[in-house]
């Protein structure tokens, strides 16, 4: 080979192994979490849903010494004050949920299993397998008063508004399948309610200021009964983020100061996650 052909050849290895190592290789913590997101069908879940919810109207709680009372003013004040979980269908509710995240999980790339795929699940080789629980879902009913800023309004001018609300809480226990690592357990809460539009206004006449009061939705049975959808996609936006954060942690340790991401499916972007991951406890 001539010089020339020879200084060529050299080139183009030169360019081919630049291009490869900068394909293999994250000099970025975003950088590794883009490299996460197209290898997630390389991590297998046995997911397992909840074997019951729990229901609880904080609205009795509030009440002094409710549980003193006899049991007639009880059910009577029980059957007032809740307005949702009673209808709720607690069966088809935990199992939506549960449909729900598997679905999502599996859209974004993951290998998921479910109860009846334990045995295929376990002769999977190590690695990146993982057990996730859905340990506990809770639903509590609430009102509040609408924070409205009663310094900066007239006395006379002040008006109560008192919201209802509804959050499911969840709790999922998170293990590495076939290891002596401990559980994680990873919370999150999903909440719906009463929502206002107002704004404060000058009376032009008097001088003084208040609170005028546009619109108000309320929460309807259907929002309740269908909360199960948007706290599911919740909790698989932040499940799949724990795992890519977990993988830029491994290739980034000692590196304590890592920023936290979020991957957006639909835009198909990595982005830092101002707010909104799982609590772990």
């Amino acid at each position: 080979m001539d010089k020339g052909k020879h200084f060529l050849f050299c080139i183009l290895l030169f360019g081919v192994g630049a291009v490869l190592f900068f394909q293999t290789s994250c000099k970025t913590p975003k950088c590794a979490a883009k490299q996460f997101v197209k290898q997630t069908d390389s991590i297998c879940l046995l997911l397992l849903p909840s074997s019951y919810i729990i229901k609880n109207n904080l609205k009795l709680n509030d009440i002094e010494d409710f549980d003193s009372l006899d049991d007639e003013i009880k059910d009577s004040l029980s059957a007032t004050l809740t307005l949702f979980l009673n209808s709720i269908n607690d069966s088809l509710f935990q199992t939506s949920f549960y449909s729900e995240i598997v679905s999502e999980m599996k859209s974004l790339g993951y290998r998921v299993y479910g109860p009846s795929q334990i045995i295929e699940f376990i002769t999977k080789p190590p690695g990146n397998t993982y057990v996730v629980e859905i340990v506990q879902l809770q639903l509590e009913e609430f009102s509040e008063w609408y924070d409205v800023d009663y310094d900066f309004v007239l006395p006379s001018q002040q008006n109560d508004f008192l919201l209802n609300g509804i959050t499911l809480s969840v709790w999922l226990k998170e293990a590495k399948a076939n290891s002596d690592s401990s559980n994680r357990i990873l919370f999150s809460e999903y909440t719906n309610k009463d929502k206002l539009k107002g704004q404060y206004s000058l009376d032009f006449n008097t001088g003084d200021m208040f609170y005028l009061l546009k619109s108000k939705s309320y929460l309807e049975q259907s929002h309740v009964d269908s909360l199960w959808l948007p706290a599911a996609k919740q909790v698989s936006q932040y499940l799949s983020d724990y795992y890519m954060n977990n993988f830029v942690s491994k290739q980034f340790k000692g590196n304590i100061n890592l920023p936290y991401y979020s991957y957006n499916a639909t835009k198909h972007k990595v982005k830092i996650a101002r707010s909104g991951r799982f609590i772990i406890m």
